[in-house]
C-alpha cells in the first residue's frame, strides 16, 4: 500500500514537470481562457490525486481492522476449542470413573417409602446404580436389639444369597462406621467374592464401604463392588446426608 502511494506521488510530479515544460514551446502571448482551462485541469487532477490517496488510506485502515477482527475471531475460536476440549475431557473422566451423578437432591426423587423395608433399601441401591457403574451392592442395617448389622437391601445378587452379619467395630465395615468416612479397597483378590452367584468368572476389583451415619444416628453401611474405579466416595458426604434424611422420615 505504501509503495503504491509513493508511485502515485512520483507520477504526479512527472506530470507537473511536463505541464510546466510545455510552456517553453508555446507562444509568449497565451489567451486567458487557456490559462483558466489549465488551472481547472490542474485542480481537477490534484483533487483526483487527493481522493485516490484518501481512498488508499481508508482501504489500508479497513484492511487493518479486518486483520484485527480476524485475529480476535481466531483467538475466540481457539478459546472455545480449548473450553470444549476441557469439557470433553471432564466428561470422559467422569464416565471412566463411573461418576455420572448430576444432582444429589434429585438422586432419590423417585424413591417412595413402602411397607416392605427390604424393598425400600433395594430401591436405594437401584437409584445409586443408575448413577454409578455398580456390579453388586449390599445395604447393612443396624439392629439396636442385636447390635448387629444385617443385610436389608441388595443389588446384583439373589435375594436369598446368604450374607453374614457383622457387629459393631468388626472389620472394615466397623472401621468405616467408627471413622464415619468411606473406605475404598482396590485390586481385590477374586477369593473375596467367592460364594456370590451371578458374577461369572470376572470378579469386581474395587470395593467401597460407605457408612450411613452421623454424630447422632447410625443407620448402617452400604457395600458396593465395581469392575472399575468410581468416584462415589468423593460425593458420599452429601449422599449420606440425603439418605439419613430419607430413612429417618419413614
Amino acid at each position: 500500500m505504501k509503495k503504491q502511494q509513493t508511485n502515485l506521488f512520483i507520477l504526479t510530479a512527472i506530470i507537473f514537470i511536463f505541464m510546466a515544460g510545455k510552456y517553453i514551446f508555446i507562444p509568449a502571448i497565451i489567451p486567458v481562457p487557456f490559462f483558466m482551462f489549465e488551472l481547472i485541469s490542474a485542480m481537477t487532477f490534484l483533487f483526483l490525486i487527493y481522493y485516490t490517496d484518501r481512498s488508499l488510506k481508508k482501504m489500508k485502515e479497513k484492511e487493518s481492522e479486518l486483520t484485527d477482527d480476524n485475529q480476535s475471531l481466531n483467538r475466540t475460536i481457539e478459546h472455545l476449542k480449548n473450553e470444549l476440549e476441557k469439557k470433553n475431557n471432564t466428561s470422559a473422566k467422569e464416565f471412566s470413573t463411573g461418576n455420572t451423578i448430576k444432582n444429589i437432591d434429585t438422586l432419590f426423587q423417585n424413591l417412595k417409602a413402602t411397607q416392605n423395608s427390604r424393598e425400600f433399601y433395594d430401591n436405594i441401591l437401584t437409584a445409586l446404580s443408575e448413577n454409578f457403574e455398580i456390579v453388586i451392592a449390599l445395604f447393612f442395617i443396624y439392629d439396636e436389639q442385636t447390635q448387629n448389622f444385617s443385610v436389608e437391601g441388595n443389588y446384583g445378587i439373589l435375594k436369598d444369597e446368604p450374607v453374614a452379619p457383622f457387629s459393631i467395630g468388626e472389620g472394615v465395615h466397623g472401621e468405616a462406621l467408627k471413622e464415619k468416612k468411606p473406605i475404598v479397597l482396590k485390586d481385590l483378590p477374586e477369593e473375596y467374592f467367592v460364594g456370590y452367584s451371578g458374577l461369572g468368572e470376572s470378579k469386581p476389583k474395587h470395593l467401597y464401604v460407605l457408612p450411613v451415619a452421623n454424630d447422632e444416628k447410625t443407620v448402617g453401611v452400604i457395600e458396593i463392588a465395581s469392575y472399575k474405579s468410581l468416584s462415589i466416595d468423593k460425593v458420599w458426604d452429601k449422599v449420606n446426608k440425603k439418605l439419613i434424611e430419607l430413612i429417618t422420615a419413614i
